[in-house]
């Protein structure tokens, strides 16, 4: 990606786990792996009895993950 292309990334968020198909990133893994980007806009879903609803970081990130995907973030990043 050249210099301040954008990536655009939507992973499984909450609580960290890893399960045999996924893992789930905390705001911490989401910040690290996005090291050498500035995250330029972000968005968090939580799921409830099949269907999507918007949410705020701090409850997403109490989302436990490890049985099915509750919780994702969407996110806009420009690489630095």
């Amino acid at each position: 990606l050249k210099k301040d292309g954008r990536l655009i990334l939507t992973v499984p968020f909450g609580q960290e786990a890893r399960t045999f198909s996924y893992r789930s990133y905390s705001w911490a893994q989401v910040k690290d792996l996005l090291a050498q980007f500035k995250i330029i806009d972000t968005h968090f879903y939580v799921g409830m009895k099949n269907k999507w609803f918007s949410s705020d970081r701090i409850t997403s990130e109490k989302i436990d993950n490890r049985k099915k995907v509750k919780g994702v973030i969407f996110l806009v990043a420009a690489k630095t």
